[in-house]
């Protein structure tokens, strides 16, 4: 009986510490998969906090660089050069940046813009794609088509060394008269946002830039340097703004052209809540205006 009884807890000791082996085994199975997320989560922290450092590290250094311009060589950068300038490709749009011989010493370069946005236009007697206008290709609703077509363009503005092709061009269709209508995609939002993503994609792509205009309600070509654009808040975010957005956020812009003319009488060029507060903090967009 008592010999019984030994070999009884024996057994349910045995019991027990198997019982306490699973429970450990499942333990550690549950540790190993909490142990793969914490390190997917360090990695991510990680990488954010490196991105963190490197973009205050640029700041830090931009600052005393940026301090010892003066004014006016500040004032040039904005400013560049306009048609046919000697100092980048023959015949295209502008150049800006380290245009002055003081600038470049500072080790600015000197980068070049073409006009598009149908092709590159150089008035230099050099030959370039002339590709179908903004309005045919978004009649196709083939975007990835649209991607592959820019990706060449790309490939040419890299060809004739051109930093930025000056398009696409993504204003409304509002106005039927419109003397630039044929350049921009449609009266369509969405369709022109998403014709705009793939434009800056393939340009990209193939190595180059597009520069995304006129940003923004630039709509009629008749006085467009003096027309005050009045419209709501609604509207304007709903429709003229939404293309701008989704070239942003989707194809990844990193250049943006402002117009000419002011929306309810603020200039856009210097209108702070549309290339601050909306451009960049809104929409997270880091490139140059």
């Amino acid at each position: 009986m008592f010999q019984d009884t030994r070999s009884a807890c024996h057994t349910i000791q045995i019991l027990l510490v198997m019982v306490l082996l699973w429970q450990v085994l499942l333990l550690l199975k549950k540790m190993e998969k909490v142990l793969q997320e914490l390190i997917q989560m360090l990695n991510c922290i990680q990488q954010e906090y490196l991105m963190r450092i490197i973009l205050h590290l640029q700041v830090v250094l931009l600052r005393p660089f940026i301090a010892q311009l003066t004014k006016e060589e500040l004032a040039t950068i904005v400013r560049g050069e306009g048609m046919s300038s000697p100092k980048v490709t023959p015949g295209t749009a502008s150049t800006f940046g380290g245009v002055s011989d003081r600038l470049y010493e500072y080790g600015i370069p000197a980068a070049c813009c073409a006009d598009g946005p149908s092709g590159i236009r150089m008035e230099s007697g050099l030959k370039a794609t002339q590709l179908p206008i903004g309005t045919l290709l978004a009649c196709s609703f083939n975007i990835p088509m649209m991607e592959e077509l820019y990706v060449m363009e790309g490939k040419e503005l890299v060809a004739n060394e051109v930093d930025t092709l000056l398009g696409p061009g993504i204003n409304i269709h509002r106005y039927p008269l419109n003397g630039r209508n044929f350049e921009y995609f449609s009266e369509d939002p969405y369709v022109t946002g998403c014709f705009a993503a793939a434009v800056t994609r393939g340009i990209k792509k193939g190595g180059s830039f597009a520069t995304v205009k006129h940003f923004a309600a630039n709509n009629q070509e008749t006085a467009r340097h003096t027309v005050d654009s009045v419209v709501s808040e609604r509207a304007l975010r709903e429709i003229y703004l939404k293309g701008f957005e989704i070239a942003v956020k989707e194809g990844e812009a990193s250049s943006i052209m402002t117009s000419y003319n002011p929306i309810n009488g603020h200039w856009t060029s210097s209108n702070y809540d549309l290339n601050t507060t909306i451009l960049r903090g809104e929409w997270g967009y880091e490139g140059i205006v």
